[in-house]
Parts: C-alpha cells; structure tokens; sequence
C-alpha cells in the first residue's frame, strides 16, 4: 500500500489550522493540542515549513506562526513535495524503462500519477480549510 508519511499528513492539518486562525500568530502549544502533535515533532515540521516559505515564525511574547501567503496560494503539490518530495506512484516511471513503450501497467501507472498529481496541485489549503470548516459544521448540527 502507497502511503504518505505523517510529515506531509501533519503538515497539511498544521497548514489547515493555520488558515482556519486567520492573520495573527498560533503558538506552537495551541497548535499542537489542538492537531494532537507533539510540540517537538511539530517544531520540526514548522521549520521545514518556515523555510520553504509557507509559514512564517514571530518571535516574543505575541509570537507563534502563521500562513506565509494566502492559504488559496499553497497546494497540496507544494506541501507534500516540501515535506515528501517528489511524488511517484511507480518505480518504473521514476527511470528509464526498457518496456515502457510495450507495457499496458507502465501507461496505467503514468495515468493514475498524472491524476493524482493533478489532484494536488489544484487543491489548496484554502479549499481543505473551507471543507473542514463545513465538516465542523456538520458535527455541530448532529449533535
């Protein structure tokens, strides 16, 4: 089974957080009690956010971290492949392979990556942020 490891799962709910808080900095507390992240780890995340300018960081009393640019600006592409790298659904489109012209997988993976991908690259923090406040909503209205 193809799976994501938890920096570009946590990433993205820190970057959903974030939208949701609007323009003045979360700390790394609230943050982390609030998507059940450690603080370490979640420091850890958030420099690698805060260098691939997605976040940035305020220092003092009022400091914390808040989205970099506006939430509609970062993909899924973009977080993942900050936190990820680059993504492939096969080993073989990763190198030159000799059956590629012949092989019908070779041309489902290429599809279902190009999909995929696609799929990244057209959502943004924004739209997560918007279906999770929608979720929320839900819940709310169930209970």
């Amino acid at each position: 089974m193809m799976r994501m490891s938890t920096k570009g799962h946590h990433a993205t709910r820190i970057l959903i957080f974030l939208a949701d808080s609007g323009d003045h900095p979360v700390t790394k507390a609230e943050i982390a009690e609030a998507e059940n992240i450690s603080t370490g780890y979640m420091q850890q995340l958030m420099t690698t956010l805060t260098n691939a300018g997605l976040v940035k960081s305020y220092r003092g009393k009022a400091g914390g971290f808040s989205l970099a640019q506006p939430a509609e600006k970062i993909s899924i592409q973009q977080v993942l492949h900050v936190t990820e790298g680059p993504f492939e659904l096969a080993p073989c489109l990763e190198v030159e392979c000799e059956r590629a012209d012949a092989c019908a997988a070779h041309l489902l993976w290429q599809q279902a990556a190009a999909r995929v991908n696609d799929l990244f690259d057209h959502t943004t923090i924004a739209d997560l942020a918007l279906t999770a406040r929608s979720l929320r909503a839900s819940l709310a209205r169930q209970a």
